[in-house]
């Protein structure tokens, strides 16, 4: 899979040394690709940042438990309970098969 990270990299013994400089250049809205021997291990983000994502995350698990709902019962609340009725149904028979291979 090709690398798609679009960050400047700073190895984790770069960033000891240049931290505070680092840290400023974050809060100003720059992001950095953390890297442990040439591997991109971190991504260092404004928290800004990080709110979007997470708000962004919670918007699309939403919007699939709505299409979920509207695709399903109307008695659905929620996935757990459909998850057991998928896998068990009413009588709490395991639906699935069980195969040797």
């Amino acid at each position: 899979m090709k690398d798609t990270i679009n960050a400047p990299r700073i190895s984790e013994e770069e960033l000891q040394h240049r931290f505070d400089e680092i840290l400023d250049r974050v809060e100003q809205g720059e992001i950095f690709c953390i890297t442990r021997n040439g591997t991109p291990m971190v991504m260092l983000v404004p928290i800004s940042v990080y709110r979007e994502i997470e708000r962004l995350k919670r918007e699309r698990m939403y919007a699939g438990l709505n299409a979920f709902r509207e695709a399903g019962s109307p008695g659905i609340t929620d996935a757990s309970t459909t998850i057991d009725e998928t896998l068990y149904g009413d009588n709490g028979a395991w639906k699935g098969e069980c195969t040797n291979e």
